[in-house]
């Protein structure tokens, strides 16, 4: 069976890739876990932060590094379940 080899470009797009997308959810649990620290609505055990104030609060505090492209529901989503379980 032939494997299939990646090019070092190949490679090192997708590691850039990973990266960019690990930075990004990382500085969205930041700004999730700021918001949950600091502005965040309840209604007894129940949260009213909707996904909107996550992806306004993320833009505020990292905009320059997101260089105006916000937060995307997907990635508010996957953030939100991991500043959760942890």
């Amino acid at each position: 069976m032939p494997t299939q080899t990646i090019s070092p470009e190949q490679r090192n797009a997708r590691r850039r890739t990973q990266r960019l997308t690990d930075g990004r959810l990382l500085r969205a649990r930041h700004a999730i876990r700021t918001l949950l620290a600091e502005d965040a609505s309840y209604d007894g055990d129940h949260l009213l932060t909707t996904p909107a104030d996550i992806t306004r609060r993320t833009d505020a505090m990292y905009g320059s590094y997101l260089k105006g492209v916000p937060i995307t529901p997907e990635e508010v989503a996957i953030a939100l379940e991991a500043v959760l379980t942890s």
